[in-house]
């Protein structure tokens, strides 16, 4: 920008800055607008709401510049502190934020300079601090000389960083309380898992897989035979068992897709209403985002009796629901409503995550053991594998950690397995457990057959013969310690009879 040039900018912010200052009545969206285009008689001005265009990540990205004016008297924030997410734990302090109330940015995209006004409304106490309105400025003569479409600059500009906005960069959507944001931190977080560490019979396992690649790969089938490109499953089974493994291990790998494809996260419903008006947000947000997964974790505690209608009426597609693959978890099958979870063409396939059978306790020791192959710890020989297996006979995965985590813990401290513990009580297994009523329907049945295994009549270690050359082994020891205090420590209420403060919805870190 020439020096005259720069003299004429200031001039005119100088003007607008004066008005900011006097508290001028005209501060509101049409005085402000008319302030600028009287400051600025060679400028198009175009006044958009803030939320939804995200103009510093669009430059941050390098895909334009941005330069805001704090250096100059013409810029006023307030600023506070944001808690970083954990500093106590290495994970990162907090930061400075600005709530601009009044700003001024050049902003440069494509060789073509803008000017943008953030300017909070004075006296407007209803708005939200960080909702002020933008003002994007471009000059007459730009536009006669480099612009050849019918779109103007700033409407070229406009859809250019609405675009990159809705889009997502290495997040996940999440709905909570009524609205969508971005998540970083799951997306993080869901990039350490893979098929690979997810342990489930292996028919189920590729079937799974195939279910969801297969989806997103025949687009072009489904519109050969004519079948709506739309699909719905549900994952289903007692707590602990993988259903939250396996949806990570879902998205991390639609992620690495060569196309990626966005997953959006619903954790939790407005807080107030009948959650109809959340239900359509999320239907409207899924189909502008596919193809997408759309994931409902606890299914049964967000469609509610006054929603499930509405609900119904959304999966069904009265609008399109094109290339969104639905999938629905819920510890609790057998109290959702049977139009959601017996109609094909809404959920189509159920996974019943059960608990785990020896092989895969089995299984899932190996890879503690993997784990824990480089420290010296610990001496974690392969024929213990099998012996802890047997052991922890109706044990989850969510307790199989519990397990290793406690024994580890324990060793850490100096722990040997020799301290006083209670022994264990040795019984066979058909004496140990709950009898179970026949005649139900096989899902529910099957389910209710895992929650009546994990609370058992009377809480015992099944009796395991171990290797003389194992006996003294000190991981062993101190494992078979910590299942004394786990099945001691067991809960003999099924989850189904707890009260319903005691079970967790959104809980996207539990297994």
């Amino acid at each position: 920008m020439s020096e005259p040039q720069a003299t004429v900018h200031s001039s005119r912010q100088q003007k607008v800055h004066s008005k900011f200052r006097e508290g001028s009545p005209l501060f509101t969206e049409l005085g402000l607008l008319q302030l600028l285009q009287e400051t600025y008689p060679d400028h198009q001005v175009t006044l958009v709401g803030k939320d939804g265009w995200d103009f510093r990540g669009f430059a941050a990205a390098g895909v334009a510049e941005c330069q805001i004016g704090k250096a100059d008297d013409f810029y006023h924030a307030i600023r506070s502190y944001q808690k970083g997410p954990g500093p106590r734990l290495g994970l990162g302090a907090g930061k400075l934020v600005d709530t601009v109330k009044y700003g001024r940015w050049n902003y440069v995209w494509q060789n073509h300079e803008y000017l943008i006004y953030e300017i909070d409304q004075a006296g407007d106490v209803s708005r939200r601090p960080h909702s002020s309105p933008l003002f994007i400025l471009n000059s007459h003569v730009d536009e006669k000389q480099n612009n050849t479409s019918d779109i103007t600059l700033i409407d070229q500009l406009l859809i250019a960083v609405a675009e990159w906005s809705c889009a997502i960069h290495d997040e996940i959507y999440v709905y909570d309380t009524g609205c969508w944001r971005k998540s970083s931190d799951l997306w993080k977080t869901v990039q350490d898992s893979a098929w690979e560490d997810v342990i489930l019979p292996s028919d189920m396992k590729a079937s799974l897989i195939e279910d969801v690649t297969g989806f997103f790969d025949n687009k072009t089938l489904y519109k050969k035979l004519a079948v709506p490109w739309k699909r719905g499953l549900i994952f289903h089974g007692v707590p602990g068992n993988g259903k939250t493994t396996a949806l990570k291990a879902l998205m991390a790998s639609l992620s690495h897709r060569e196309e990626p494809i966005p997953s959006l996260y619903v954790k939790s419903l407005c807080r107030q209403g009948d959650g109809i008006s959340s239900i359509r947000n999320i239907f409207t947000h899924a189909r502008l985002m596919a193809p997408c997964v759309l994931v409902f974790e606890d299914l049964d505690s967000l469609v509610t009796d006054q929603s499930h209608s509405y609900f119904l009426n959304e999966v069904d597609g009265l609008e399109s629901n094109d290339g969104i693959l639905m999938i629905g978890s819920t510890n609790h099958l057998e109290t959702l409503d049977p139009a959601i979870t017996k109609r094909p063409s809404r959920f189509d396939r159920k996974y019943h995550f059960k608990l785990p059978d020896e092989y895969e306790r089995c299984a899932y020791i190996q890879f503690w053991q993997s784990k824990l192959r480089e420290t010296d710890m610990v001496h974690f020989p392969d024929e213990l594998c099998s012996i802890v297996a047997r052991m922890s006979e109706n044990f989850s995965f969510a307790y199989m950690k519990e397990l290793f985590v406690m024994a580890l813990l324990s060793i850490a401290r100096g722990g040997t397995g020799d301290e006083d513990t209670e022994k264990p009580v040795m019984v066979r297994r058909a004496d140990a457990l709950a009898p179970v009523e026949s005649g139900r329907e096989e899902d529910e049945d099957d389910e209710e057959d895992d929650e009546d295994q994990i609370h058992q009549k009377k809480h015992v270690i099944p009796d395991v013969e171990v290797l003389q050359s194992l006996q003294n082994n000190v991981l062993l020891k101190v494992l078979r310690a910590a299942l004394i205090t786990l099945v001691d420590e067991m809960d003999s209420t099924p989850e189904r009879d707890w009260p319903s403060t005691k079970r967790q919805t959104g809980n996207f870190g539990q297994a």
